[in-house]
């Protein structure tokens, strides 16, 4: 189809009139308009053939992009033993530290990030590979979270204090080709490691640096515990306890007491596949990128040593920034923080968020499948223990995941628990079958002297309107030896089968008032049949 000289004339000087990025959308309009094709538009008008390279309007930029990206490329990368930075410091820092150094003039701060990204990508100076994976996302905040955990890039365990705080420094030597992150290790081979969680459906994060032998499932799981605990913050609102948990063929899913804590909690453990990376690609890209920008900006200010408290202190605040930037859903069909987001839509959950139980890492425990009491009482597991009453049975043992306290067994036939404490010989000549009377037991206790309980508090100044959570499920504790409650009847069931006579209905009534309001357990019932036997016996 020809068009018309009116109509040339007019669809030229609409498109010299429209602005460089909005001329496909006016030759589109144009099209239907005059019911033609864009490409008659475009020979119509004089605006199509080969692309036509035309004189900068800022020729300044690329100057400018260029030494940004030298500054950028300063930065050493720990898997190149030749020196060249293929993980570079983020351009934006870099533009600023030239600022700071002089080598760039204030007005380079105009320039916009993106147009110093595409002249750095037209010069060749930054060579990245394209997206691989689609987005994955999430329907509600917490519905699906990503967990990652990664060794320090530069920095390394150099003292333990007695504060139980760190001492950091920074190492700069290139790894060598025949390891992986080899980098000198502290006394008991200790490495600083980061551990964060990645939200699927606003991408707001959190993370924490932590320090241990490796990267194991009680460390990671210490850690997660920790970061998905409620900070007050409004700009770090992630908490709580996701439905779905994503990670890797980690720790995680290879550690059993790992896969038990995540059950309980009523988690849904996803795992990605061996080395197929672009599963898990939101969690490796966000903490790729975000871990890499914090720890390659520390190199600006010079430091040598720095603390893990400080260290922590510092990446909070990188972390708020992070959480500053575009969600990625929008909220009302607005763009909004990653952190607005997650707080707004948090309150529109089908259910509300579950907090994380105080003592959630405190009941992971390590389990022994099958073990054997003998007949003294002694059960062996990395050292004898004693557990009173019970002999020559199979039973399921539990610790805590240091190894710390002793053991809680449970009754392979029956389901009943009791604690087993390590075995220590008595003393020649010593015979202790009675319980020690109150008195011993209270000279035994702890004092509470130095205690302060009028001491001032500081009110805080604002406090911000937290999301709509629901108060933490009940956690069964595995390290719990505490007997389980009787079911209804159960007591008096126990208390008619000890005692061997009629009970009168009077009786029974009291009795079972007793029991529930004493919240008497079998022993207690037992004992309290006994009692009942030698009253008649006396008073017969």
């Amino acid at each position: 189809m020809k068009l018309s000289e009116t109509a040339r004339a007019d669809g030229a000087r609409e498109l010299a009139r429209t602005p460089r990025g909005e001329r496909t959308a006016a030759v589109r309009r144009l099209a239907g308009l005059y019911g033609c094709s864009p490409s008659t538009v475009w020979k119509a008008a004089g605006a199509g053939g080969p692309k036509r390279r035309r004189e900068p309007l800022r020729p300044e930029y690329r100057q400018w992009a260029e030494t940004a990206a030298v500054i950028a490329s300063r930065s050493p990368d720990p898997k190149r033993p030749d020196g060249v930075a293929d993980r570079r410091l983020p351009l934006d820092l870099a533009i600023d530290a030239g600022i700071q150094s002089g080598e760039l003039p204030p007005e380079a701060a105009s320039m916009p990030l993106g147009t110093a990204h595409r002249i750095v990508r037209e010069l060749g100076l930054d060579e990245r590979p394209g997206r691989t994976t689609g987005p994955m996302r999430a329907d509600w905040p917490m519905q699906a979270l990503q967990v990652d955990g990664s060794t320090s890039h530069y920095l390394v365990v150099d003292e333990a204090l007695p504060d139980g705080d760190f001492v950091l420094k920074a190492h700069h030597r290139p790894y060598g080709s025949g390891g992986y992150k080899n980098k000198p290790v502290a006394a008991d081979r200790l490495r600083l490691l980061s551990v964060g969680v990645w939200d699927m459906c606003t991408g707001c994060v959190r993370a924490r640096y932590v320090v241990g032998r490796g990267e194991s499932a009680p460390v990671v799981l210490k850690a997660l515990c920790e970061v998905l605990r409620p900070t007050g913050d409004p700009e770090r609102p992630l908490h709580g306890v996701p439905t779905d948990l994503w990670s890797d063929q980690g720790p995680l899913f290879k550690s059993r007491a790992g896969r038990d804590l995540v059950e309980r909690l009523d988690m849904t453990l996803v795992t990605g596949a061996p080395y197929q990376k672009t599963r898990m690609g939101g969690i490796e890209r966000s903490w790729r990128t975000l871990w890499g920008r914090f720890e390659r900006s520390l190199v600006l200010p010079g430091f040598v040593s720095i603390l893990l408290s400080e260290l922590n202190a510092r990446y909070d605040e990188h972390e708020r920034r992070e959480n500053r930037r575009a969600a990625r859903v929008r909220v009302d069909g607005r763009r909004v923080s990653r952190a607005v987001a997650f707080t707004a839509l948090a309150r529109r959950r089908p259910e509300p968020i579950r907090e994380m139980p105080e003592n959630a890492f405190e009941t992971m425990a390590q389990e022994r499948d099958r073990a054997w009491v003998d007949a003294s009482g002694i059960v062996r597991w990395d050292g004898e223990f004693e557990v009173k009453g019970w002999h020559s049975r199979h039973v399921t043992a539990r610790r805590a995941m240091d190894g710390s306290g002793g053991l809680v067994l449970t009754d392979l036939a029956t389901g009943e628990r009791r604690q087993a404490l390590p075995y220590r010989p008595r003393p020649y000549g010593e015979v202790r079958a009675a319980p020690r009377t109150p008195a011993e037991r209270a000279a035994r206790r702890v004092s509470a002297t130095g205690a302060d309980p009028y001491a001032a508090r500081r009110p805080a100044a604002s406090v911000p309107l937290p999301a709509r959570s629901a108060p933490p499920a009940e956690l069964e504790n595995p390290l719990d030896a505490s007997p389980p409650p009787l079911a209804k009847g159960e007591g008096i069931r126990i208390l008619q089968q000890a005692y061997g006579l009629p009970i009168p209905e009077a009786a029974r009534v009291q009795a079972e008032r007793l029991i529930e309001e004493e919240g008497l357990d079998r022993e207690g019932i037992l004992r309290l049949a006994q009692d009942w036997l030698a009253l008649g016996a006396a008073s017969g």
